[in-house]
């Protein structure tokens, strides 16, 4: 369990409050002064798992990029309810404040980011909460990926 958190069963979210909406999330773990890179290592892995722990939802801690893009597919996360999706079914998801990771492999770990809601002047662009070489809060997923051709998962309540 990452965290202490309680290990859920399926995706059902904790919806404890209005508190833990994507963007109040991204507030909380504040990703411009934490998950901060170092010399020799970046927390996208940590930042992604402890976004999505406050929502309810449990991933591996101990996983790099890469190997949460494997997971995602496994037959414990498809057991948990995250699903392969297009990026429109991401954007959709994202905007209507479900769950959602953009994750792309690359030498040597990859990276991963959370979906949330497209800012209000560019509706139909998906935008990531993420940490790594640069944090975000909120910025269009180009911003945190660069060239890397992300593969998108949506957690299905």
């Amino acid at each position: 369990r990452a965290g202490g958190l309680p290990r859920r069963r399926r995706c059902m979210p904790v919806r404890m409050s209005h508190m833990n909406s994507q963007l109040d999330v991204a507030a909380i773990l504040d990703p411009k002064a934490n998950f901060l890179p170092t010399q020799t290592a970046t927390f996208c892995n940590v930042f992604a798992a402890a976004f999505l722990a406050l929502r309810g939802r449990v991933v591996p801690l101990n996983k790099t990029a890469n190997e949460l893009a494997d997971w995602f597919s496994s037959p414990k996360a498809v057991g948990d309810g995250w699903r392969k999706a297009t990026f429109e079914e991401a954007l959709k998801a994202a905007n209507s404040d479900g769950d959602v990771v953009a994750v792309a492999k690359s030498l040597p770990h990859g990276h991963i980011a959370v979906c949330v809601e497209s800012l209000p002047n560019t509706p139909g662009r998906l935008c990531v909460s993420a940490a790594g070489a640069a944090n975000y809060v909120r910025a269009p997923i180009e911003r945190s990926f660069g060239s890397l051709k992300p593969t998108f998962f949506v957690c299905q309540p």
